[in-house]
């Protein structure tokens, strides 16, 4: 009997790493022949913007996929599907990191099982709050940590296991990215520690989980510092004018040469286009980030950190 999943979040992640992949096709719709229709189906989407939505269904059946039924909270989806004479038996949350808890939150109140993209939740508050809801509820939760299974991860992890290279004591994990990449941070909702918890939560949570998996070791202390050195309102590398006063609004755009990089590459739109910024499927996000949304890496909102060196025993 197929499982019944709802997805909260038709974020890029979510279209491209659970939505996709459960209905067993590519992003051009043909079958990968990988899918798992036999033990999953994929029935409705909690998702506040509507015209992204809608996008995603006129996708779904131009290449005569099963479309979806949206929901604006998971209670309204659960009391909906009731309606329908159907039930939802999982979520599948994908959403910005600062809403997971509420998905979770009424996942847990209906007994849901919960599959949630990492980090679970933002603050060590929320984290308790999720494990005593957890144990009060009949559903359960479980954190993706995708970063395990790529062959070469998994290739250590029997080498480490197996005792053949001995026992280890020390691991030194250095991770870059590039400035495509590593900018991308700082002009979508990562950019504020209220929203992501920070980057070192939002993305070093997968290194932290692939050391703790290849050792089989938990962590007893943590040592970290870091700081802004490239982004942000006070970066030394901030466009300023013949005065030296920074830029900002257009003025800061035009030489901003991550903003010019995103232009070139199609991520973005002139502001006069009136466009939304697209994602995967060339989806619109029209409400997260609508026409008149000009986010630079330099903006004053910005205050994840860029660098962070940790020590972990």
């Amino acid at each position: 009997m197929s499982k019944r999943y709802a997805l909260c979040g038709l974020s890029n992640r979510g279209v491209a790493s659970f939505a996709l992949p459960l209905l067993g096709v590519d992003r051009d719709g043909s079958p990968t022949g990988q899918g798992h229709t036999d033990v999953a189906m994929l029935v409705a989407a909690v998702e506040p913007d509507v015209a992204r939505f809608d996008a995603f269904n006129a996708w779904l059946a131009e290449h005569e996929l099963p479309t979806l039924r949206r929901y604006d909270t998971v209670a309204d989806l659960v009391a909906g599907e009731q309606v329908a004479g159907e039930q939802v038996d999982a979520l599948i949350v994908a959403s910005p990191d600062h809403t997971h808890l509420g998905h979770i939150r009424d996942g847990l109140a209906h007994d849901l099982e919960v599959l949630t993209e990492k980090p679970m939740v933002t603050t060590t508050a929320e984290a308790a709050e999720v494990l005593r809801l957890e144990r009060a509820s009949r559903g359960r939760v479980l954190v993706t940590h995708n970063f395990r299974y790529p062959p070469r991860h998994v290739q250590v992890k029997e080498l480490i296991r197996s005792g053949r290279i001995g026992r280890v004591v020390q691991v030194l994990l250095e991770y870059h990215v590039d400035t495509s990449h590593g900018s991308s941070y700082f002009v979508r909702w990562n950019r504020t520690k209220a929203a992501s918890g920070g980057l070192t939560l939002h993305k070093s949570t997968h290194h932290l989980d692939l050391i703790g998996w290849l050792i089989d070791d938990e962590p007893v202390r943590v040592a970290a510092s870091g700081g802004r050195f490239f982004y942000g309102p006070d970066s030394p590398h901030r466009p300023s004018d013949a005065e030296g006063q920074p830029l900002s609004g257009q003025e800061l755009l035009d030489a901003d040469p991550y903003w010019q990089e995103m232009l070139r590459r199609g991520a973005i739109t002139e502001p006069e286009a009136g466009q939304p910024r697209r994602g995967v499927l060339d989806l619109p996000y029209v409400e997260q980030y609508p026409a008149d949304s000009l986010l630079s890496v330099y903006d004053d909102e910005v205050d994840s950190l860029d660098t962070v060196t940790s020590v972990i025993t």
